[in-house]
């Protein structure tokens, strides 16, 4: 397959189900990389026929940044599947599937963007609320087949916000209460199978001046199993690794 070459960075497209946006530091990595030793024809971009961006698009802007050259190759009949084919080994945040499969108009991923603006939430923690227990759901989710589970998702929310208002009810706002660490750690406490939620109401409303800041998930994930099991026979006991 014929490798090409040029400055002539206009001939380029730009597909709106490739990444939402283009990470400007990376691009700039990428630029210093190039400056230091520039191998970009052995990394060549890839376009399909209609000089769509099928792979390479921060390689692309920052030869552009550098006003070098870049090599490409065209191969016909690449779409939007092969996209997810090409960048699956080149670390794809969730938030870049998830952005694919919007422009591609999958409804569950559309509703799961709506649950979580409205919720003001984070996708991975989103995805912790709406998943099994032990699972963020990467996994299907990446394959495009994952289903938002609407009913479970709302009901988390309000378990995790009602809990958060009894601790600033006894405590005061404190900043941890939106961390990603202290949402997970929560979250991975109320899916273990014997939580029950009445007593962890009971036991937060007598124990919520014990949550206080941690430094790390795990760390919150302890002090938020010692209160659940404060008083309770059936304890929760967390085994093996915390995801």
């Amino acid at each position: 397959m014929e490798i090409k070459k040029t400055t002539d960075y206009g001939i380029f497209k730009f597909r709106d189900d490739n990444r939402s946006k283009i990470d400007t530091n990376h691009v700039r990595k990428i630029a210093d990389s190039i400056a230091a030793r520039n191998l970009l024809e052995f990394r060549e971009i890839t376009v399909n026929e209609k000089m769509e961006i099928i792979d390479g698009q921060h390689r692309l802007e920052a030869a552009k940044m550098l006003k070098t050259p870049i090599y490409y190759k065209i191969v016909n009949g690449m779409n939007c599947d092969d996209i997810i084919i090409l960048n699956v080994q080149k670390n794809w945040s969730v938030d870049d599937y998830m952005n694919y499969y919007v422009k591609q108009g999958n409804r569950e991923y559309i509703k799961l963007q709506e649950f979580m603006k409205e919720n003001q939430l984070s996708l991975k923690i989103s995805l912790r609320l709406c998943g099994k227990a032990g699972t963020s759901n990467s996994k299907i989710f990446k394959k495009g087949v994952f289903i938002f589970n609407e009913s479970e998702g709302v009901e988390n929310v309000f378990i995790c916000t009602n809990s958060i208002k009894i601790i600033r009810n006894i405590n005061g706002w404190q900043v941890f209460h939106s961390t990603a660490k202290f949402w997970t750690a929560f979250i991975i406490l109320l899916k273990q199978p014997n939580f029950i939620l009445e007593k962890w109401i009971k036991n937060l409303e007598k124990l919520a001046c014990r949550v206080q800041n941690r430094p790390t998930m795990k760390e919150f994930l302890i002090l938020l199993v010692d209160v659940y099991n404060h008083g309770n026979q059936n304890k929760i006991k967390l085994t093996g690794d915390i995801e």
